[in-house]
């Protein structure tokens, strides 16, 4: 039992509390504003105030946990054994767990002014600390563990290979009109190969063809997550028609095989009335209630137009956009999920959001990596999570999996990798 003596009595403590001793320990704890009921008490006693009083002691970071958003606020730092911690201070442990947790899950810097891409995302170049890449680790994760240690507490085993697949564009040519067609004809370096596929429609030996992901190489991996676009066509929604037959034969399979969700479009950011008739035709195709999403382009809005309110009024209750468009790494910090705390109403709403560490366009378009070269980062990332004992989670789209054309070697590297 951990028994913590605080005079905080905030949402926002209590969500950080139950984070680190429920869903990261799994150890059973106890707050308390008695200062007799905390001398008389047994079991690790946490003293969180500035008070002389038994036990371990932390100095609370009151600003973090003020009820408003501080634009200029920062918190401190430095670097121990290559691992970054905030919110440092003198005391034994040494920095503020508690704050630190929340400051990484509630994503409370994306709620602050930042220099955003042309896609209006906030990316790994946009963190507060640039410091050596420290993201490319899990930090946060990193920082409790050594917090647990000092206390004599063990995290439980929580490794688990959690591989997601965004499909943008399910058919590299099927489905197409004959314009499309052409054009991603043009784009080909098979281009002998593919002409046939200008003509004649070919699903099931379309360059991009999924199913043989699906039966072959995912099979029983049930902690896979698939996500469908089926949004109108437009400028950065290059799906193909969700009427199309084998588009739907193919979510039906998938959704036999493992969980799948919604990728809602890049136009619904600007019309979000859209997403409502995007879920409803997923939906109507699969015949099961749709819960999880990822957004397209990662397109994540925090603050009075949160992206997150927008799911929650479909219907949508785990989210997976929690990752860089940019890079490798830990946006929050962690491998773990955790529920949405919201600051503009400083609660927790209903939705679970789902950390990815690596995305095959990062690697490939980005970091400018071949396959063996990327293959060898994402073992790195891996072994991490095994040594660590956290979830390992990636991204990636149908058109890498299949290996295909600029993909070629790709399909091995996601095989390997969701292993």
């Amino acid at each position: 039992m951990l028994v913590i003596f605080t005079e905080n009595r905030t949402e926002r403590f209590k969500f950080s509390v139950e984070f680190i001793c429920s869903e990261f320990f799994g150890i059973e704890y106890a707050l308390t504003y008695d200062i007799e009921e905390f001398r008389n008490c047994v079991g690790i006693k946490i003293n969180y105030t500035n008070k002389d009083l038994p036990g371990w002691q932390i100095k609370p970071s009151v600003e973090i946990w003020e009820d408003h958003i501080s634009e200029d606020f920062k918190p401190s730092y430095e670097l121990k054994n290559g691992n970054i911690l905030l919110f440092t201070q003198d005391s034994k442990i040494g920095f503020d767990p508690f704050a630190m947790a929340f400051w990484c899950l509630s994503r409370y810097e994306e709620y602050q002014d930042f220099e955003a891409d042309k896609h209006g995302r906030f990316n790994a170049c946009n963190l507060v600390f640039q410091i050596e890449r420290f993201y490319r680790k899990p930090y946060l994760d990193i920082a409790l563990i050594n917090f647990g240690q000092q206390l004599d507490i063990d995290k439980k085993e929580a490794y688990q290979n959690l591989p997601t697949l965004d499909i943008d564009m399910a058919f590299m040519y099927s489905g197409k009109f004959i314009s499309r067609r052409v054009t991603s004809w043009l784009r080909s370096k098979n281009k002998i190969k593919d002409l046939k596929y200008i003509f004649v429609n070919r699903p099931k030996e379309d360059p991009f063809a999924f199913e043989p992901v699906l039966t072959n190489v995912i099979k029983n991996k049930s902690q896979t997550r698939v996500f469908f676009l089926v949004g109108e066509y437009g400028m950065y929604d290059k799906n193909i028609s969700w009427k199309y037959k084998p588009l739907r034969q193919l979510i039906n399979v998938a959704e036999q095989i493992c969980t799948i969700g919604l990728h809602p479009s890049y136009l619904g950011n600007e019309y979000p009335e859209k997403w409502k008739e995007e879920k409803r035709r997923i939906e109507e195709i699969c015949n099961t209630k749709i819960e999880h999403s990822r957004q397209h382009y990662l397109k994540l809005e925090f603050g009075e137009n949160s992206t997150y309110n927008q799911l929650l009024q479909l219907g949508i209750r785990h989210d997976y956009s929690m990752g860089f468009a940019d890079d490798l790494g830990y946006r929050a910090g962690t491998g773990y999920s955790f529920n949405w705390f919201c600051l503009n109403t400083n609660k927790v709403k209903p939705l679970r959001i789902h950390p990815f560490c690596a995305m095959d366009v990062v690697l490939k378009n980005s970091l400018a990596l071949n396959p063996e070269q990327a293959l060898e980062q994402l073992n790195q990332l891996k072994k991490v999570a095994q040594d660590l004992k956290i979830p390992f989670s990636t991204l990636f789209h149908n058109e890498s999996a299949s290996g295909y054309g600029d993909w070629k070697g790709w399909d091995r590297i996601f095989a390997e990798t969701i292993e």
